[in-house]
């Protein structure tokens, strides 16, 4: 497949897709995000790339999981070596019928 591209952080591959917001008017003006997207299409990783430059920065999307009608992602690393870690614990929302949910993992396909 022509848009199957190598992970920028470990080895695999992914579906490219590129994401950019025009140059003017915004919150972010000219940026873009190259996501990368698994066999089961959820993004497995993205760039960020400040301003549509070449290079960005490089950061995982890992523990996908339901909550209520959405999926999410609830921890996210940078590149190794660097430090970064983002994870979001005791989630929960509130649907608009007042039901609280709170993550719960993918079924198995």
């Amino acid at each position: 497949d022509a848009g199957t591209q190598p992970l920028p952080l470990g080895g695999g591959e992914g579906q490219k897709l590129i994401c950019q917001w025009p140059a003017e008017g915004g919150y972010t003006p000219g940026d873009a995000y190259d996501l990368y997207l698994g066999e089961d299409g959820l993004i497995q990783q993205w760039v960020f790339r400040r301003g549509g430059q070449e290079n960005g920065r490089a950061h995982t999307w890992e523990d996908h999981q339901q909550l209520g009608p959405i999926l999410i992602s609830l921890d996210h690393h940078g590149p190794e070596g660097s430090g970064f870690r983002l994870w979001f614990t005791d989630v929960k929302a509130t649907l608009i019928d007042g039901t609280v949910v709170e993550p719960q993992p993918l079924a198995e396909p």
